[in-house]
């Protein structure tokens, strides 16, 4: 009996609890407290140092030394050859606040104002646009801007080390805590570059840090030392939330602590009335106010700063582009009057531009497209005019000048179209409870579906609302017949729209929503005088919450692109444990790489600390619950708090990322990863605790030992990687493939298969199957048998861009394991037969086009595709027709790889022919030497002989081949024909199907289509950009064009992944179907 755990009698107290003030005890009434202050506390025995005086010295003063040494290494890890990549790494930037013209981005200002400082400091101008992948100029000091970035994360190490001793952890607890952060090679790679994150991660540590800080105050309300740390967690919200709004989530965090400890003191009945009151306003003075206040401050700065007219003000409303320096808002007629040119606002935040363009509706009326967008070009210009009057409309040129009045019925024309602002009695595409609005007719053809009446809301600055100005007047627009409003209500179009906002007529009659109203924005008309100065003027807080809704609707609107797969992205299942990574820039031989991937064992024990600790409390509320106390009251109250706090902090920065329809990436987990990491030592802590001093040495040692070890082997890929990446192919890829379960992902860094095995526990003695599942097609890897075939050794391969499942069929896990491969390791060439689809002709003359296009592009671009592939192909060609045939036969990938499950059945592939017959050409050298020398003498004989045949005009002309002709159009699209295809030619309408390679500027490839299927889409019907609708009209199968598009018939300021904003885009295309 003596062995049982003894029950809790009621009523019994633990003498020695009562007399030891532990910061985690469970809240006492603030009298209370103070009673127990006035008890005698038992003496403490005095310290007793080392007699060696070094280790004495240690002793007294390990609370500096062991941060100091912790910082030190934090700052060699994050600082040593910071500048070894002379290049732009992912998305690094820094000249917008240099350059002082105004910008938009998703997220809030104060990081990016930070990084600016940055470049202040370095002597930076601001000129360099920072496209990803371009090498830096020689007078730009992108090594200091990359170390004020890195300190942001250096220091984020001493933090974790004094939020364990906030905490309550021991030493080793606190020191394991930091030494996880030095050692993530996630954390380490993504603090080395100029980029946000190393901020966001800084203030997300300190406002933990801060929180546990106020928390072991609470017994000593309104003191300095009180008001001073909630004031610091005050501020740290402001901080983090001011740099991304992910930093929300730990608003909500401390939100959570500060609610259940407002309602902890609503029970206490010895509490006053009055007290309370202040406790609560405290709080929300320094938690709420605060905060806001800093997140405001940071918008004033960015609003300061970025005094110039730039590439996001399209974003703002009217009358703030109009303050900005170098805008021609400014300089606006006033008044609105008939024949007037004029762009229309959309006054609702986010909203953008009434715009138009060629392409049509796939459905409904199928009549021209009316939207909202952001970018300014001529497709958002209209021109105003009186209705038809018999049918007619009303000349307003030579007139007098009239003003557009309250009540005027008027017919808003498109100036690049001339089609006519239209709405009618079809459904909307998306929002089809609502009245579809369309570009229809013109001068001369139209109706009385044509005709908006003029409604006028309010004047923003003049008393007198009787007729439309400019900037300042907000009206409504009413159709004449239907009675419906123009709306637009930040509802995004699919792909076929361009993601550009939905414009519907809203039959609801909500004349007070503010996106049923709009304003004049631009407004030309020579017959009009310029306005005073400083006519136009805006507020700070409508600027402020206009920018935030416009940065919300932009964040809904990063949704993943069903049309277009993002190797870069991620899902939420596979962060915990490291099942993907990110590469950061071009995977070359010759090239710097960098791969974004978290050390192991840091994130294991992280995600296993976290159920774990769920598991424990919930074990403790269990016994609890049955009178069985495992830890005294104070020790309880310990590890409530903190196991509640890091659980909590991880769910809130993590689980969201589940329901977010935006697009997400890896660095995404980061912040969460960060509550796991402090989680880990607190458990080691709690659970050793009791043993013997010899096996918690060996366990704490163990937990070093490897977090140090494997961050050692996973090193090189933050501090970049040199040379081929089949040179760190020990860092393997590996897969848990459990039963009943589907593993899914779209692969962004190609892989080789080389085992698979049962793990330890083996559950049945049935059969296994490993299947996998590329693009829809499913094949059997491999199957192993207890007993019998318990592991089996394979070799295949999956390459960059296909979409890979893996399952198992059967009751037993297997463990997949394997290696990163190099692009250069892969079967076959991505320009292969399969890209051109044509003779070896062709593939010749897609040689003559890499060579005449950039001589940068000799070298293998950042995502593996070669532009001298067609010289490499050539050799290979070689081989039989008949050979070729039964190559076509076998199923393709994406990338020109074959399927993995049909490698071993396959016929061998070109390149391994080739390489075959390579090696028996090696073994015959001497002969073949021989013969090539016979064929070459041969052929010259033959020259000598045919060389007076020859017409010397012809040889000439054959020497001056024309280069490809650029034809420049007017809204600055080039259009070269490289080959001229033969039949009908392609025209609006038409379904038809292309190859392509797209690159930057820079020569960076961001997306490609050269083998499978080829990408088919309706031309002229909006599925793609315009540069693609405009510059593939014209031509016929088998013609190659070379088509460089200016960014406001691409994606104009949108920043997507491998494109920056603002980005021309150079696309080699080929027309290979037309229907």
């Amino acid at each position: 009996m003596d062995n049982l755990k003894r029950r809790h009698i009621p009523g019994q107290q633990d003498n020695l609890a009562e007399f030891t003030e532990d910061p985690y005890e469970t809240y006492d009434s603030t009298y209370v407290h103070e009673k127990k202050m006035q008890r005698p506390i038992p003496t403490q025995p005095p310290v007793v140092y080392s007699s060696n005086k070094y280790v004495a010295m240690y002793q007294r003063n390990k609370a500096v030394i062991i941060p100091a040494v912790l910082t030190v290494l934090a700052l060699y890890t994050r600082f040593r050859v910071i500048g070894f990549a002379d290049f732009v790494v992912w998305d690094e930037f820094g000249s917008h606040y240099l350059k002082q013209e105004f910008y938009f981005d998703v997220h809030p200002p104060l990081g990016k104002i930070l990084v600016g400082l940055s470049g202040l400091l370095a002597g930076y101008d601001g000129s360099f646009k920072f496209e990803s992948g371009s090498k830096y100029p020689e007078d730009l000091n992108y090594t200091a801007m990359r170390v004020f970035n890195a300190a942001w994360g250096a220091a984020i190490v001493p933090i974790a080390y004094y939020t364990g001793k906030q905490f309550g952890f021991s030493e080793k607890a606190s020191v394991l805590a930091a030494v996880m952060v030095l050692c993530d090679t996630a954390y380490l790679c993504i603090s080395r570059f100029i980029l946000l994150d190393s901020m966001l991660l800084f203030f997300t540590a300190t406002s933990l840090f801060t929180l546990s800080g106020f928390h072991n105050q609470r017994h000593q309300s309104f003191s300095p030392d009180w008001w001073l740390w909630l004031a610091m967690t005050g501020t740290s919200l402001g901080l983090v939330s001011s740099v991304k709004w992910v930093g929300l989530f730990a608003v909500a965090l401390v939100g959570v602590y500060t609610i259940e400890d407002l309602w902890e003191m609503l029970g206490d009945l010895q509490m006053p009335k009055l007290t309370y009151i202040k406790h609560f306003m405290a709080r929300a003075a320094c938690l709420i106010v605060l905060p806001m206040c800093i997140y405001m401050l940071s918008f004033k700065l960015h609003f300061l700063l970025l005094s110039g007219s730039g590439p996001g003000d399209a974003q703002m409303s009217s009358l703030f582009q109009a303050g900005l320096r170098g805008s021609t808002l400014g300089n606006n007629p006033v008044d609105l009057v008939y024949g007037s040119k004029f762009t229309l606002k959309s006054y609702g935040y986010g909203g953008g531009l009434l715009h138009s363009h060629v392409q049509r509706y796939p459905s409904g009326s199928e009549q021209q497209q009316i939207t909202c967008y952001h970018h300014k070009d001529g497709n958002n210009d209209w021109t105003i005019t009186k209705k038809r009057v018999d049918g007619v409309v009303p000349s307003y040129e030579d007139v007098d000048l009239e003003t557009v009045k309250d009540g005027d019925v008027v017919r808003l024309v498109h100036t690049m179209t001339k089609r006519q602002l239209h709405s009618h009695p079809v459904k909307a595409p998306v929002t089809t409870s609502q009245w579809e609005v369309s570009g229809y007719g013109d001068d001369d053809v139209g109706d009385d579906n044509d005709h908006w009446k003029v409604e006028i809301v309010k004047d923003l600055q003049y008393n007198d609302p009787s007729h439309v100005r400019a900037l300042t007047t907000l009206i409504r627009l009413r159709h004449s017949q239907l009675g419906c409003l123009l709306t637009a209500n930040n509802v995004n179009l699919p792909q076929w729209g361009f993601r550009q906002i939905e414009v519907v007529c809203d039959k609801r009659n909500e004349t007070d929503n503010p996106h049923t109203w709009w304003n004049i924005e631009n407004h030309e008309n020579a017959r009009l005088p310029a306005p005073e100065p400083n006519t136009y003027k805006s507020s700070f807080l409508h600027d402020f919450k206009h920018l935030n809704v416009a940065m919300w609707t932009s964040n809904n609107a990063l949704v993943p692109d069903p049309d277009k797969e993002d190797v870069l992205s991620s899902e939420p299942t596979e962060w915990p444990f490291t099942t993907v990574g990110l590469r950061m820039c071009g995977w070359n031989d010759d090239a710097v790489k960098f791969y974004l991937i978290g050390n192991p064992i840091v994130w294991w024990s992280s995600i296993l600390a976290i159920v774990g600790s769920l598991a424990a409390f919930a074990v403790y509320v269990i016994r609890m619950h049955r009178q069985i106390r495992d830890l005294a009251p104070a020790e309880w109250s310990r590890f409530y708090y903190v196991t509640k706090t890091l659980v909590l902090g991880w769910g809130f920065h993590y689980m969201p990322f589940f329901i977010m329809g935006r697009v997400t990436y890896l660095h995404h987990y980061f912040p969460a990863v960060y509550f796991g990491i402090l989680l880990v030592p607190f458990l080691i802590d709690h659970f050793t605790a009791k043993l013997n001093k010899r096996t918690q040495l060996f366990i704490w040692s163990a937990i070093y030992i490897l977090v140090i070890g494997v961050f050692l082997h996973f090193a090189p890929m933050a501090y970049g990687m040199v040379g081929p990446a089949a040179n760190y192919s020990s860092r393997k890829w590996r897969l848990h493939v459990l039963p009943g379960k589907t593993y899914t992902q779209v692969v962004d860094a190609s892989f080789r298969v080389s085992m698979a095995s049962f793990g330890e526990e083996i559950k049945s003695q049935e059969r296994t199957c490993v299947k996998v599942n590329v693009d829809d097609k499913e094949f059997v890897l491999c199957a192993l048998t207890p007993k019998h075939i318990e592991q089996q050794l394979l070799d295949h391969n999956f390459v960059e861009g296909e979409e890979v499942t893996f399952s198992v069929s059967g009751k037993n896990a297997v463990h997949l394991t394997g290696n990163y491969i190099p692009d250069d390791d892969m079967d076959q060439d991505p320009y292969d037969s399969d890209l051109m689809m044509g003779s070896s002709d062709e593939e010749d003359d897609l040689e003559e086009v890499s060579e005449d296009d950039e001589e940068d592009d000799d070298d293998i671009l950042a995502n593996g595709i070669v532009t001298n592939g067609a010289k490499r192909l050539a050799a290979v060609e070689e081989e039989s027709d008949e050979e070729e045939e039964e190559e076509e036969e076998v199923p393709v990938a994406k990338n020109g790889k074959k399927r993995a499950a049909e490698q071993a059945a396959a016929p061998a592939t070109k390149k391994q022919k080739a390489q075959e017959q390579a090696k028996k050409q090696e073994a015959k050298k001497p002969e073949a030497k021989k013969e090539q020398a016979k064929k070459e003498q041969a052929k010259k004989e033959q020259a000598k002989k045919e060389e007076p045949k020859k017409e010397q005009p012809k040889k000439e002309a054959k020497k001056e081949e024309p280069k490809p002709k650029a034809t420049k159009l007017a809204n600055g699209l080039v259009i070269e024909d490289v080959k001229v295809g033969s039949g009908p030619k392609a025209k609006s309408g038409q379904r038809i199907g292309m190859r392509y390679i797209g690159k930057l500027q820079s020569g960076k490839v961001f997306d490609k289509n050269v083998s499978g299927k080829p990408f088919n889409f309706g031309l002229g019907r909006g599925e793609v950009i315009k540069g693609w609708d405009q510059g593939i009209v014209g031509m016929a199968i088998g013609g190659e064009r070379r088509l460089t598009i200016p960014a406001s018939l691409a994606y104009g300021s949108q920043n997507l992944p491998g494109i920056p904003k603002n980005s021309t885009l150079i696309f080699d295309v080929k027309l290979l179907t037309m229907k």
